[in-house]
């Protein structure tokens, strides 16, 4: 077991520079928190869904009715501007587990009411990881001792294992969606025609709900020679 241990902390207890993991604060934060803003009218339009609507995911299997409005739009401007001290850097210790429990609280909610997207879930792991890291030791807003010089921390395992961490939920979550196409499709998957129907089926559905559809996806498939290639590529890179 410890032979066992000390292998596990040598592959990835790895020396990195503080700057490089919060440069990956700074991307991820600012990522989510363009998401959540864009998304806004979807999160927002949570608060008016039914409970015949609801079937609880992940953390909220337990909820029995949908939560008052007040909460969907309260937790929603609370993860946002939590969101914004999270890529700052400001408050660090406590602000980034909270804004890490509101974005799990509210696309855990979503989830809940329609279809899971494993690209979303992949970004709430990002931050779950960066909230549990020193990810604010460098590069973080300071307010009014802006210009007092800081010395850099040392390179330290501290700020590598989180990458580490990072990189291998990235690398299984693609596998399990490469995994998913072939249990749920078949290898038909790599002849494009299911990619093409799914497409197709998403713009054509939020077309008749009067939602925001893709126009590239709309033309795109249109050209049926191309969803072969779409089909390897995406298992190519998935799995």
């Amino acid at each position: 077991m410890k032979a066992l241990l000390r292998a596990i902390d040598r592959r990835y207890y790895v020396v990195a520079p503080a700057e490089r993991l919060a440069a990956l604060r700074i991307l991820v934060g600012g990522f989510a928190v363009v998401l959540l803003l864009v998304s806004a009218p979807k999160f927002w339009a949570l608060a008016s869904f039914s409970a015949a609507e609801l079937a609880p995911v992940g953390p909220l299997f337990w909820l029995e009715a949908p939560l008052a409005p007040g909460v969907v739009y309260g937790a929603f401007v609370a993860c946002v501007l939590g969101g914004i001290a999270f890529t700052l850097g400001v408050g660090y210790g406590v602000v980034a587990p909270i804004f890490a429990a509101l974005l799990l609280l509210l696309t855990t909610y979503r989830s809940s009411f329609g279809m899971k997207f494993h690209t979303e879930n992949l970004l709430v792991l990002h931050v779950l990881l960066l909230a549990a890291a020193p990810a604010a030791d460098a590069w973080r807003w300071r307010g009014g001792d802006a210009a007092r010089a800081t010395a850099a921390p040392a390179p330290h395992g501290r700020y590598g294992w989180a990458l580490c961490a990072m990189s291998v939920v990235t690398v299984i979550t693609y596998v399990l969606a490469g995994i998913a196409k072939i249990r749920n499709g078949g290898w038909e998957w790599v002849h494009g025609d299911l990619l093409r129907a799914q497409i197709a089926y998403d713009n054509v559905r939020k077309i008749e709900l009067g939602s925001l559809h893709s126009p590239l996806g709309a033309a795109v498939v249109r050209v049926a020679w191309l969803f072969p290639i779409l089909g390897w590529l995406t298992m190519a890179v998935e799995l």
